[in-house]
């Protein structure tokens, strides 16, 4: 699919994209210096800042109690659910939406986010502002990482090894069960924290 940038009769820089399949338009005065500063505006060491810290609590330091841990603990699934949430967006939006990522993702909702990642998850293409077919995670990592195919002599690997890493993210964000538990931590910590807990039951042929 391909879309145009162009300007209005009064001057306004105007950006068209999709979210999945549907179709939007974002005005701005310099739309595509909003972008770019908006892109830069993101943090990419927040979620490991996260991690190292709540990591240093579940390792048992010192003052850490049972009950800190367990925070930590949930701490962690929130920020992982989180993280997904946000790589995925990201994603969907540079592909959909290279120069007007902002309005992509404050229009996304959660239930078009989710449909994007099932889409590619199934085989299915999906509209990009790229020229080609775009249906697997294969294809999506060899076009936002097409450098590495020129510039390191292992690129199919690791491109390849960073598919099957987004096959494993998708099917993790894409499971009823873990949706439902990001929810209920998200939305007034209806969880009860406590220790894993397996049954195994012997069952005859």
């Amino acid at each position: 699919m391909t879309l145009t940038n162009s300007k209005t009769p009064s001057s306004k820089a105007f950006e068209s994209f999709v979210i999945g399949n549907r179709a939007l338009c974002f005005w701005d005065a310099d739309i595509h210096e909003v972008n770019v500063s908006f892109i830069q505006s993101i943090d990419p060491e927040y979620f490991s800042s996260l991690a190292e810290l709540y990591s240093s609590i579940l390792d048992g330091g010192k003052g850490e109690t049972e009950i800190s841990r367990q925070h930590a603990a949930v701490a962690v699934r929130m920020a992982h659910s989180q993280a997904l949430e946000a790589f995925f967006s990201l994603l969907f939006a540079s592909v959909q939406a290279p120069r007007c990522v902002f309005g992509w993702l404050s229009s996304c909702s959660n239930k078009e986010l989710s449909q994007c990642v099932n889409e590619i998850q199934s085989g299915r293409n999906i509209l990009t502002r790229f020229d080609g077919e775009y249906g697997s995670w294969e294809a999506l990592a060899e076009l936002t990482h097409y450098p590495l195919l020129t510039k390191e002599a292992n690129g199919i690997d690791i491109i390849e090894n960073f598919a099957l890493l987004w096959t494993r993210l998708a099917s993790d964000f894409t499971n009823d069960l873990f949706a439902k538990e990001y929810n209920c931590i998200k939305h007034g910590l209806r969880v009860r924290m406590g220790d894993t807990l397996q049954r195994l039951a012997y069952s005859p042929m």
